[in-house]
């Protein structure tokens, strides 16, 4: 009890220094066991197993087997573009780029195009010697009052052409 004494009245050697460290190394101590038990509680979910990859699979190659787009598909400003068929660029039509991505756009317009059928496409706002970029259209499908097409890029245009899409 001597040292309980002592300690109360402050007169134990460095007091003041083991002391907060003490506290210090206490309260570092309940956060850790803390941790441990908060962390240790969360079970890791199973994942469903993938199928095996064909023989002579090469994902930096050929993508990921289980996923699906090729590129994130990004929606932003609507663009204006015009756009014809490959042989009639003289009387373009217009249309609306909804979103983009590297592989293609989703334009909105309003007249029906089948798909398979190839377009060619040039930003409104696009500089004068801008070449027109290919297009082949995948689906299209009627959505209120509008043709909304879902077009893949025949060759994927430079980084400053699809700039100008949005």
């Amino acid at each position: 009890m001597e040292l309980w004494s002592d300690f109360l009245n402050g007169v134990l050697p460095y007091q003041e220094y083991w002391f907060p460290l003490a506290i210090g190394i206490a309260v570092g101590m309940g956060c850790i066991f803390t941790g441990n038990l908060v962390w240790r509680a969360r079970k890791p979910t199973p994942r469903k197993p993938q199928p095996p990859a064909p023989p002579g699979y090469d994902p930096f190659l050929q993508g990921s087997p289980s996923e699906q787009r090729k590129s994130y598909r990004r929606a932003g400003n609507l663009v204006q573009v015009l756009y014809a068929r490959p042989d009639n660029k003289e009387s373009p039509r217009r249309a609306l780029v909804l979103d983009r991505s590297m592989g293609g756009l989703r334009l909105a317009t309003d007249e029906e195009v089948a798909a398979g059928t190839r377009l060619v496409v040039l930003p409104v706002n696009a500089p004068e010697l801008t070449p027109w970029t290919e297009i082949e259209v995948r689906d299209s499908s009627l959505v209120e009052d509008c043709w909304e097409l879902r077009c893949q890029f025949l060759k994927t245009p430079q980084w400053s052409i699809l700039l100008l899409f949005g």
